[in-house]
């Protein structure tokens, strides 16, 4: 359990719920269950937190899983599943009694529109509409809901009985079903996932299908009850989701706001019925949940399942897709089933096409013996492990004296002052301490150059870039080697020899959309800086957007570089393609970024004298003391879970000896601009810690009496880029958006 043994401090508890009411977009649902049930959230303080995926192969004593020990933790994570996050999966059985009618004889096969009815008084129902091919049997089963209907057919062809249930957003009979059970304590997840056993219960009946080859399908906002069906009910022999919405495998740990996606706060605000109310407690807090979808996913070992996604889907964070199914491989291969769990991708959003529908029964045909299908996994994101085989060296963190956040004006003794000349000595040699750890980058001889025309539709279409406000115009830039972004800025006037400052907007990891946030109250912040008058230049990162295939076999081609080496390269280049744009004010271009894309901002202008300026949204936390006793994951999150800055891994249990910090880097800024803002509510870093990095910085602002100009600003929120937190940076960056003459010619 993430609990300790000590007893909960009600007064923190009802701390935790103040802040949170405070914080939180108001949810009418939560609220009455608030005041109805009298729940306060855990208390956080007595907890272990998990930044990474919690284990599936570790009881709640702490003890490792073996196979024999592997039905306990079953149990324990179906208990902790239901209380935290699903909602009650009833335990009760109920038998059922068909009423067929409406039966009729295609040239495929026969259709039976059946009700089965159950519970008190048989006062349950739900409609089933059965498609079973001419033929003796007994067939496999492809059980969905009724909107799967042409993916049914598909099945048919291909010699399965098809059995759809009326239970998801189209039709659903189980939304009664309250009336039936008050006292269930289950959800949408869980109903819906309660009436595919229903239909188990009805199949099992019938002598020519084959009980022992039922297969549970489920796609967009029908994935989620699949997937929890399969996990709970043993009967079913396959379980397949695609494009999962609600309830799916990606964990809520690396597909929270931090990415730009659908997290908890939002998802149990906007489908607050879907989930228990508990998980609302855990918004911002993410990496306290004791378990996440990986766990889900676990239940479903040893029988196989396939998970289909779209790579531009902006419900699906592929990496943590990734590492989800990654946690679930360990169950299977314990379980002596490790091709049993598989991941297919198609270049698209959500919807599916029929080849794609094809490919799905092909699947089903190799795990139920009926034919084989090479399904080779895809592979898009490097794993430390890869990089590791491949490393041209490892650095020794025995050679780097042990450090805290000293002021970096001061001498090696820690009390000496360093003298003016001294000083900028001192700061080649943090850059050059700073280039070791981002790896060799290569030679290029990119130069840039507005072009037309813009990317095709379709990809505008996927990555969400259809739309550009009448006010503004978009032009489609490429620069450095091969790298293509969009320059957002109003149209320009008859001005003459008026210049405008920039800004390079640097997102977090947002795998399906790049640059642009798929969820955001209002306008993206790239839209509205360009309204408020600079030039914006957005490009995706690397491994997201329009780039998702260029991460995979990165460190094969460039095994000296690094993928946060490429990141600030790339950031830099950007500074460069703006500077050779002839409207834009190469005096101020600034760097603007969130959460991951703050760190690539930040290392990019303490390298480049050139950027006018930093801005980081979150995502700054001094390495030194983001230690695994922290809790926010330490370097582990950024070194080895994802390798962007594999050569800092050795590191990890003695952060004291990195060969520089967050403090450092902001002290190279100086005297130009170092802007942060940290949330109060950050599951990533220590407020205090940020606190006394930018104190420990301000020595090398003030020698050069610029102190105004590094500044922090807490922001009353957790960490997302929330419509207030947006107008907090566009307030704070108003000054620099004023156009100014060109400046003249020598």
């Amino acid at each position: 359990m993430a609990s300790s043994d000590d007893p909960p401090d009600v007064n923190r508890q009802r701390g935790y719920l103040a802040e949170l009411v405070r914080l939180l977009p108001r949810s009418e649902p939560w609220v009455k269950w608030l005041a109805a049930s009298g729940e306060l959230p855990p208390d956080f303080a007595g907890w272990t937190r998990s930044p990474y995926l919690p284990d599936p192969l570790r009881l709640g004593n702490g003890r490792a899983v073996t196979d024999t020990t592997w039905p306990d933790r079953r149990r324990e994570l179906m208990v902790l599943l239901q209380h935290y996050v699903l909602g009650a999966y009833p335990p009760f059985g109920t038998q059922v009694t068909p009423v067929t009618a409406n039966v009729r004889e295609e040239i495929a096969a026969v259709m039976q529109h059946v009700l089965v009815e159950f519970g008190p008084e048989k006062a349950a129902k739900l409609r089933l509409e059965l498609m079973i091919p001419k033929g003796e049997g007994p067939f496999p089963v492809f059980l969905a809901p009724r909107s799967l209907r042409s993916w049914a057919r598909v099945g048919v062809s291909r010699g399965y009985a098809a059995c759809l249930y009326a239970a998801d957003d189209a039709e659903d009979d189980t939304a009664l079903w309250d009336l039936v059970w008050p006292e269930a304590g289950w959800t949408v997840l869980t109903r819906r996932a309660w009436a595919a056993s229903r239909c188990i219960d009805y199949l099992l009946q019938i002598p020519f299908l084959d009980g022992e080859r039922i297969a549970v399908v489920g796609h967009g906002p029908s994935a989620g009850p699949a997937l929890v069906a399969g996990a709970f009910d043993q009967r079913l022999g396959a379980v397949m989701v695609s494009s999962p919405e609600v309830g799916g495998p990606v964990p809520f740990r690396f597909h929270s706001e931090t990415e730009m996606g659908p997290g908890i706060e939002r998802l149990t605000r906007q489908r607050s019925a879907w989930f228990s109310p508990r998980l609302r407690f855990f918004a911002g807090r993410e990496s306290y949940l004791p378990v996440d979808q990986n766990s889900l996913l676990s239940l479903v070992a040893p029988r196989p399942c396939l998970i289909a996604a779209g790579l531009h889907d902006p419900n699906v964070n592929l990496w943590g897709l990734e590492q989800s199914a990654r946690s679930a491989l360990r169950v299977y291969e314990l379980l002596k089933a490790k091709r049993s769990i598989s991941l297919r991708y198609r270049p698209a959003g959500p919807e599916v096409v029929s080849d794609e529908v094809e490919t799905c029964f092909d699947w089903l045909d190799t795990v139920f013996g009926r034919g084989y299908f090479p399904f080779p996994d895809p592979t898009w994101y490097p794993t430390y492990d890869a990089w590791e085989d491949i490393a041209p060296e490892v650095v020794d963190p025995m050679n780097f004296p042990t450090n805290d956040l000293r002021n970096p004006l001061l001498g090696p003794d820690g009390t000496t002052p360093l003298q003016p000349g001294q000083w900028w000595e001192e700061r080649g040699r943090v850059r050059e301490r700073i280039f070791s750890t981002l790896g060799a980058s290569p030679p290029f001889a990119g130069t840039a150059r507005l072009t037309e025309p813009e990317m095709a539709l379709y990809e505008t279409v996927l990555l969400q870039r259809v739309m550009v406000p009448n006010d503004l115009v978009r032009q489609r830039i490429q620069f450095a080697n091969h790298l293509s972004g969009d320059l957002y800025y109003r149209p320009l006037t008859n001005q003459v020899n008026m210049v405008r400052p920039a800004v390079v907007w640097l997102p977090p990891l947002c795998t399906a959309t790049g640059y642009v946030p798929p969820f955001t109250d209002g306008e993206p912040l790239h839209i509205e800086l360009a309204r408020r008058g600079f030039v914006v230049l957005a490009f995706d990162p690397i491994g997201s957007g329009s780039r998702l295939r260029e991460i995979g076999y990165f460190y094969n081609r460039y095994p000296e570089w690094t993928l946060f080496g490429k990141e600030v390269d790339d950031a830099m280049a950007a500074v460069e393609a703006l500077a050779a744009v002839d409207f834009v004010d190469t005096r101020r271009i600034f760097l603007l970024g969130y959460g991951h894309g703050s760190k690539v901002a930040l290392h990019a202008g303490a390298l480049d004298e050139r950027v006018a300026g930093v801005v980081c949204i979150a995502g700054i936390m001094p390495m030194r003391r983001d230690s695994v006793e922290k809790g926010n994951g330490g370097l582990a999150r950024w070194t080895r879970w994802l390798p962007w800055q594999p050569l800092l891994a050795s590191f990890i249990g003695k952060e004291t000896r990195i060969p520089y910090d967050m403090h450092e880097l902001l002290a190279l800024m100086a005297p130009r601009p170092a802007v942060l803002f940290a949330p109060r509510l950050d599951d990533q870093a220590s407020l205090q810690d940020v606190r006394d990095c930018v104190a420990a910085a301000a020595p090398a602002f003030e020698v050069l009496e610029v102190r105004e100009r590094l500044q922090l600003h807490v922001l009353d929120d957790f960490n997302r880029l929330s419509a207030g937190t947006r107008l907090k940076v566009l307030e704070t960056m108003a000054p620099w958006a004023v156009p100014l003459p060109a400046p003249k010619t020598p």
